[in-house]
């Protein structure tokens, strides 16, 4: 009898169920995405970092200029050490499909079965695909997967973009590895002899890295400390996998970072939920009370309330998933793009659907729904019959709660600021704080709201007549359903106001930080200039360039990536005016820092570096040099928002002093005074253009190009936050579709004492109205705190930058308007609804 009573109510208020239905999907679907986007992207980390290290167990690296090749014939010949293989690699685009990066291994084919066998055993129909792999030049195998993307096949060739310019392979045959799991990450791997690989990325004789092949125990320290002292001093040997786990570990703050903007959907989406569930069991006080009466128990009432939630919750949760599995295909582009931009290269086209996943994005939409329906429950069980039959007995229940609410607010608030004072730098820590910071005042709310609805009653008497006064008494007379839609909407707003003013904060610490650090007035350098790939300038071109009329002075730049103790760190050598200097925004600095870093006294860091290394002023780092491992004194901290690994910074002599790499990655060209920097710019080109790949900026096109960059990695939140606050209007439509449906009986009657149904209407909208306004107002401080925490807690712990805290006050009204517009939104179909019904409906029991 129970379950027909509740499959009957669901029913016949369909767009109730289907509101509750939609709202934990969105949350699910937000969490799901995330968790799915995170995961896939580890893996094909994983993946792709197994392809191509194979089954080697450590690598030789060397210094900014590689190894030299003879290494590896004297490791072969004089050592005897078998297990060891030459590598070449670089990454090049795709010309028909840019969007496309091949991961060019330049391999030794003789050396390769041991380390990566599906090299080796090329499934191609011609048997002679390695031997012409050996012979001809610019050969390659690819994938059955890009062969058939591109429609190629044996003999076709293939266009391909890389720093130096344009190159042609000729495809000789396929490869696949009988590893299912790995095929994904080897579709974007192209082989090619070594040679090959030295000629298209400019380094003849040199090796990027040598593989080896160490067996455990004695045996391998014995192998170890052979190949230890052949090296020349600017080597060393690294583990595979301490250095693929430093690599994932760049990545980890960014995802962290993600999945807690998906939980924030959870979050909202539990306001929903309860409401929906407190208001399905205050619109049926009279059939349970009826129930109570005839003898059903407390018990079977609550497991009625709770399995009616599981029952919504299920299907909301399956259809989460669905969406969760569709959101994560659209948002995995946006997330790539990000990993791309700041960290290494990535390819993923598709997502992998974990089912462990699934099930987590399940227990949380099912837990969320569960915990959100406890209350409701108790409610319903814990009044006597005829007090439940009385919707002023439940007002006046929770009237005396708010109090407390607010006193348990206060208290969660409390906490959070003993975590924030805390002398802790972790992350999850700082969320927590977040989330404790959004519990807490979300606790407030109910009792604001009725402190508000009070104090608007004469305003709103004044402005709208009693109407006015209606709608406000009618805020407040319902507060336990509007101080919960208020809250719901609320949170959502402040989420928005406070991701909105991060971004705006970092967005404006950028500008300021390009405006300063960007002092040429033109600058030269490679298109494709990642830490991965550093081609050089021409030294011919950089001598043309420094002797053009109304130039007066140049820097010069290089970038490299060092294999270190502390993990692979980016080290930037350059040479500058001195005048320039105080471009590095310096945070914290030793005494006489310029003149110790011009000297070759000391080097700079950037303030991440500073953070992650956990290191300071005074510090020594040791870095591999060809001259054997140095140390090097940290003489100036500077503010930086081009890497949050961090970057260290030396004067180009001292640079040269420890290195034998003279490569110039990048130049920064001063003009005369007066000069047209238009017209100086065009001749540049002129002189660049033979060279492929090079590009010269203006000082104000280089900025709008980072910027860019910078906007793009924030789309994924712009998405996130919009999703939250969809989550949030559905809750408060729900919301009010639930609050009017409950007073259809008090809007009959004034219907029937003469109220018009256009002045019922305008009832609705103020209360609505009322309702949007106070969540608007109460969103502002939340959503200031929020970014507070986003900014001096979160930003800081999780990338290690200082930003400034930039409040645009048109952001505050905004935030307002949109509470107040999505009110007024969820409030057409409730208004209508109401309105066309006639008074005798719901008077018939009176």
């Amino acid at each position: 009898m129970l379950a027909r009573v509740s499959l009957r109510y669901l029913i016949r208020h369909p767009w109730q169920t289907v509101l509750s239905v939609l709202g934990i999907a969105l949350g699910v679907a937000v969490v799901v995405a995330i968790d799915l986007v995170n995961h896939s992207a580890r893996l094909a980390f994983a993946l792709s970092t197994e392809a191509v290290v194979g089954r080697a167990t450590h690598q030789i690296v060397g210094g900014s200029t590689g190894l030299d090749e003879r290494l590896y014939t004297t490791l072969r010949t004089k050592v005897g050490i078998t297990g060891s293989a030459p590598i070449v690699e670089g990454y090049a685009q795709i010309a028909q499909e840019p969007a496309t990066t091949l991961h060019v291994l330049g391999v030794d084919v003789f050396a390769e079965r041991a380390f990566r066998p599906y090299v080796t055993a090329s499934p191609t129909r011609d048997n002679n695909a390695l031997g012409r792999l050996l012979s001809e030049p610019n050969t390659a195998l690819l994938s059955d997967d890009v062969l058939s993307r591109f429609r190629l096949d044996e003999n076709s060739v293939l266009r391909l973009r890389i720093p130096s310019g344009d190159e042609t392979l000729t495809v000789v045959g396929s490869f696949r590895s009988q590893d299912k799991a790995l095929l994904k990450a080897q579709s974007d791997i192209a082989i090619v002899d070594i040679a090959t690989a030295q000629e298209m990325f400019g380094s003849v004789d040199r090796l990027s890295r040598i593989d080896l092949i160490v067996p455990q125990g004695e045996a391998g320290v014995a192998m170890l400390a052979r190949i230890q002292a052949l090296l020349p001093p600017q080597a060393r040997i690294v583990n595979t996998g301490t250095r693929s786990q430093a690599l994932s570990q760049m990545t980890s703050a960014f995802q962290l970072n993600l999945t807690a903007m998906s939980l924030l959907a959870i979050v909202v989406g539990m306001f929903l939920i309860y409401n929906t569930i407190a208001f399905s069991v205050v619109q049926r006080r009279s059939i349970i009370g009826v129930l109570r009466a005839l003898g059903v128990t407390r018990g079977e009432i609550f497991r009625l309330v709770l399995l009616e939630a599981l029952a919504i919750g299920t299907v909301g949760v399956v259809v989460g998933i669905v969406m969760g599995i569709l959101l994560a295909q659209g948002l995995l582009h946006y997330v790539i793009r990000t990993i791309n931009d700041l960290y290494f290269t990535l390819q993923l086209s598709a997502v992998d659907v974990d089912p462990v996943l699934l099930f987590k994005g399940a227990v949380v939409g099912i837990g969320a729904t569960l915990l959100a329906a406890i209350v409701p429950a108790m409610e319903a069980t814990s009044t006597q019959p005829k007090a439940v039959m009385q919707r002023s007995a439940a007002e006046e229940k929770f009237n005396k709660m708010v109090p407390y609410l607010a006193i348990l607010g206060m208290l969660l608030m409390f906490l959070a600021g003993v975590l924030l004072v805390l002398p802790i730098k972790s992350l999850e820590i700082g969320f927590l704080t977040l989330f404790l910071v959004i519990a807490g005042f979300a606790l407030w709310i109910p009792a604001f709201t009725q402190i508000l609805a009070r104090y608007s009653q004469r305003p709103f008497y004044a402005i709208f007549g009693v109407i006015g006064s209606m709608a406000s008494r009618g805020v407040n007379a319902s507060l336990s359903r509007t101080g919960l839609a208020c809250t719901a909407l609320a949170v959502a707003i402040a989420a928005s106001v406070g991701v909105t003013v991060m971004i705006d904060s970092f967005r404006f610490s950028v500008i300021v930080w390009l405006e300063n650090s960007l002092r040429a007035d033109i600058y030269v350098s490679r298109a494709d200039n990642t830490a991965q790939t550093q081609p050089s300038l021409d030294a011919a071109l950089i001598a043309n360039l420094s002797t053009l009329p109304g130039i007066r002075n140049v820097s010069l730049g290089r970038r490299t990536q060092l294999d270190t103790q502390l993990g692979p760190v980016e080290l930037f050598a350059v040479k500058m005016p001195e005048a320039s200097f105080d471009a590095f925004r310096l945070k914290k600095s030793a005494a006489l820092a310029q003149d110790k870093f011009f000297r070759g006294d000391g080097v700079l860091i950037s303030e991440p570096f500073a953070f992650r290394h956990n290191v300071g002023i005074g510090d020594k780092l040791l870095l591999p040099t060809d001259r054997g491992e140095q140390g090097f004194t940290i003489v100036g901290i500077y503010y930086d928002y081009s890497s949050d690994q961090g970057v260290i910074t030396m004067y180009r002599a001292t640079y040269e002093r420890f290195w034998d790499d003279r490569a110039i990655t990048s130049m920064g060209i001063y003009t005369t005074s007066g000069v047209d920097q238009a017209d100086l710019l065009k001749k540049i080109r002129e002189l660049v253009l033979p060279t492929p790949g090079v590009v010269a900026q203006s000082n104000s096109s280089l900025r709008s190009t980072s910027i860019e960059i910078f906007d793009r990695t924030f789309a994924i939140t712009y998405i996130l936050r919009f999703l939250a606050v969809l989550v949030a209007f559905i809750g408060i439509l729900s919301a009010l579709m639930a609050i009017q449906l409950e007073r259809a009986r008090e809007f009959s009657v004034l219907r029937a004492l003469g109220l018009l149904p256009a002045q019922l209407v305008a009832l609705i909208t103020l209360e609505t109205g009322l309702m949007g306004l106070i969540a608007g107002l109460l969103a502002i401080p939340l959503g200031i705190m929020l970014a507070a925490i986003l900014v001096f807690v979160i930003n800081q712990r999780s990338f290690g930058w200082s930003m400034q805290f930039i409040l645009d006050p048109v952001l505050l009204l905004q935030a307002v308007g949109l509470a107040l517009l999505a009110a007024l939104c969820a409030a057409g179909i409730p208004a209508y609804r109401i309105a066309r019904l006639p008074p005798a409906v719901f008077l018939r029991h009176e």
